[in-house]
Formats: C-alpha cells, sequence, structure tokens
C-alpha cells in the first residue's frame, strides 16, 4: 500500500520556502502522511487526521499555518512520484490497443468555499446557465483509463485554462500509448503541439474533432474501411489566414447511439493511418472509452470526497488538498489492481471503487493505530486476506451467493 517511499518523503521534507530558521514541529513528511491520510477517511477533521497518522497532536490553527508554509515544489514532486503507470501488457490487456496504453487526458472543476481570501484570487466560472454557485479552481489529469489510474496532474494555481493545463501535461505522454480526448482538443493548433510528443515516444491520439473545422482541409484518398487520410491546416495564431503547416491525419467519421435511441454524428482525428492493422469501427468503438475518465471523476468526487465543496480556506491548500485526492485514487487504483490480480475473472474496473475504498480505509485505520502489531511483511498478508477478493472467495465457496458484484 506503500505509493511513497520513506526515503522520498523525507527528500521532499528538505524542500523548504525559507531555509533560514528552525524546522517547523511538524514535519513535512508528517503533515503529508496526515493530508493523505485525511483525503482516503469518512470522518474527521484534518488536525484529528494528522493527529492518528502520525502519533503527534496540534491544534488545527498550528496545522493550517504549517501548510500555509509550505511551497508548491512539495506537492509537485509528490504528484512526480507517487502519479505512474501501472498496468501491464500481459496481466491488464484491456488497458491496452493493440500494444499501445489507453490514455485519456480531461479536465474538471472542484468548488471553494466563497470565502473572501479565495474570491480574491479566483473568480466564478461563467456557462450558459448563468454564472457558479461556487468559486471554481480547474485541474487536468492523464489517467490511464483501463485502471481507472492518475499516471500526472496539472491544477490551476494562477486561474490557468484546462487547455493550458493540457500542454504542460502532453510532455509526460508515456511511451507507446494511445491517447483518447473529447473535442476541446480537436483542433489543429493542439495536435500540432501533440504530435511531435507522439513522434518522440512511439506514441499515437484517437482524438474528437470539432464539427466547425472544415476551411482549407486537403482531402488526399478515401482508405478502404471509408475513413480518409486528409491534411489539417496549422494556422499563425497572430495571422488567422495563414497556413504555417499541414498535419497528415486520417479522419473517421461515425454515428453512436446513446441512452433513449440519441444517434450522435462524430469525427475523430487520428495518427493511427493504416485503415488494415487500425479498422475504423475498432476505433469508433474504442473512442468510448474515454468515457472512463468522466467516470473517475464521479468516483473522485461522490465516493471519495466528503463534502460538496473543498474543505479548505485558501486557494493554495485547496490546490493541496486536490493533491491528497488525486494519490488517493491512485491508491484506491493500485488496490484494485491487487484484488484483480487475486482472482483473474475480473477486470480492475469490474471491482466496486467504495467497496475497495471502505477496506482500504480500513485497513490504513488499523496499520496506523497499531504500528507495532502490523509490521511491512504482516501488512501485505493482512491486505491479501481483508481484499474484496478473499471475501469473494468465500461466498462462492459457502455457496451463499452465486456472484457477487464488486
Amino acid at each position: 500500500m506503500e505509493l511513497i517511499p520513506e526515503r522520498d518523503l523525507e527528500r521532499i521534507g528538505a524542500l523548504r520556502r525559507d531555509p533560514r530558521g528552525r524546522h517547523a514541529e511538524l514535519s513535512t513528511p508528517n503533515i503529508l502522511k496526515g493530508l493523505i491520510f485525511h483525503a482516503l477517511q469518512s470522518v474527521g477533521s484534518l488536525g484529528q487526521n494528522v493527529a492518528l497518522a502520525t502519533g503527534e497532536s496540534f491544534v488545527e490553527s498550528a496545522v493550517s499555518q504549517r501548510r500555509a508554509r509550505m511551497p508548491w515544489e512539495i506537492f509537485t514532486e509528490l504528484l512526480n512520484i507517487a502519479l505512474r503507470p501501472r498496468a501491464s501488457k500481459q496481466k491488464q490487456p484491456q488497458a491496452f490497443y493493440k500494444g499501445l496504453r489507453l490514455i485519456g487526458i480531461d479536465g474538471t472543476q472542484f468548488s471553494l468555499q466563497n470565502l473572501p481570501v479565495i474570491l480574491k484570487n479566483c473568480t466564478k466560472s461563467v456557462s450558459r446557465r448563468l454564472r457558479a454557485a461556487f468559486a471554481k479552481v480547474t485541474s487536468c489529469v492523464m489517467l490511464e483509463i483501463g485502471l481507472h489510474n492518475p499516471i500526472a496532474a496539472e491544477i490551476a494555481r494562477e486561474g490557468e485554462s484546462e487547455w493550458q493545463l493540457a500542454i504542460r501535461l502532453v510532455k509526460k505522454l508515456p511511451e507507446q500509448s494511445l491517447l483518447l480526448a473529447d473535442r476541446l482538443y480537436g483542433v489543429s493548433a493542439f495536435l500540432a503541439l501533440l504530435m511531435p510528443v507522439c513522434e518522440e515516444r512511439k506514441s499515437h491520439f484517437l482524438i474528437r474533432g470539432r464539427k466547425q473545422i472544415k476551411s482549407q482541409i486537403r482531402h488526399l484518398k478515401t482508405l478502404v474501411d471509408g475513413s480518409h487520410l486528409i491534411e489539417l491546416p496549422v494556422f499563425n495564431p497572430h495571422k488567422q489566414r495563414e497556413v504555417l503547416r499541414y498535419l497528415r491525419l486520417r479522419e473517421i467519421r461515425g454515428t453512436i447511439k446513446r441512452r433513449h435511441q440519441k444517434v450522435v454524428h462524430i469525427r475523430l482525428f487520428t495518427s493511427l493511418l493504416d485503415p488494415f492493422r487500425y479498422p475504423a469501427q475498432e476505433l469508433i468503438q474504442l473512442y468510448a472509452q474515454r468515457w472512463g475518465h468522466e467516470v473517475y471523476y464521479r468516483l473522485l468526487k461522490r465516493e471519495l470526497r466528503r463534502t460538496e465543496l473543498l474543505q479548505s480556506h485558501t486557494l493554495e491548500t485547496a490546490c493541496q488538498e486536490i493533491v491528497a485526492l488525486l494519490i488517493a485514487t491512485a491508491l484506491i487504483a493500485e488496490q484494485r489492481r491487487n484484488v484483480a490480480l487475486a482472482d483473474e475473472e475480473y477486470q480492475v474496473t469490474d471491482i466496486s471503487f467504495a467497496r475497495t475504498l471502505a477496506h482500504t480505509r480500513a485497513l490504513t485505520l488499523s496499520f496506523t493505530l497499531n504500528p507495532e502489531l502490523f509490521p511491512p511483511k504482516v501488512q501485505r498478508q493482512y491486505a491479501k486476506k481483508c481484499s474484496p477478493s478473499y471475501y469473494l472467495k468465500q461466498f462462492q465457496k459457502k455457496e451463499l451467493v452465486p456472484t457477487l458484484g464488486l
């Protein structure tokens, strides 16, 4: 269950905003442990959960002041260590498509409390349905779709848009991946930034294009599966009609049915140019897996987070809270993967997030309160025995229920 090795925590703890003066009584490694432990728990304040996780008791104001003095570089480094790909081609084939790791990129917004210090640095977003009720902070996550596992994230501490965050995330695309994304990214400006990264890392993309893109597209060839080989113009951002260059892509058009038999026409851009190895029909069906990213955000906000609003009272500590939540989802993804490995009949996404979260909460609380009774070896054995797959096998042996929906 250890996502962040102790030696890395100690190294991160050496990062200080001001190297002068004495070290704080509540050390950086301990407050980081407390934040992640707090993100996993369903009850208790941050101060109470920091005390449980570290054995050190501090008043809430002291914990808050300590968090406010922590440099953001600590949390950037924490994300770099804790978030990483976890699927393997042999053990989780559903997380791959013909050897390419399925990766999604998408953004979401978290609601903040309408406090003066927050409203001073944040604005309420405006949509077609008027202004939002609460201030928002945007985050963008690169997700391993087959495992609902975050592998990289960016948070808008300075009011950046989802687009700006995504451009930073593109640089963290893993080797041999297939990036899935929605219409926000289906324009030549984003694809022009993405293609060099994909070529360098032997990766590809499958992105839904915007309908209004029509001007100056060059149609080169109609392929055997009905898709088209095209050249998409990249325009000069300062002179809209000036074409800088063209991107050679494959365009796929198709229809999908949603609930109530509603038919939706989609247009996909992809760097997978071979229609024989990558048929258009397969890619249209594959694109539907992008909705796994929406499922991930729903689980994060409804199952893991306990309140409609983030609990932090400043923008900086709200961003820290988001980091803790993201790392907590990575821990749950690791636990779900372990359960699926123990029982190959189930895929990772078949394992209930809520049930795994409940078991993880119980285990972390037990290990934290009784460290002398649970050395690392015992922790691994106990975690394996207390996993949902263990109970599944017991129910099946006793024939209490034919199957147990995890």
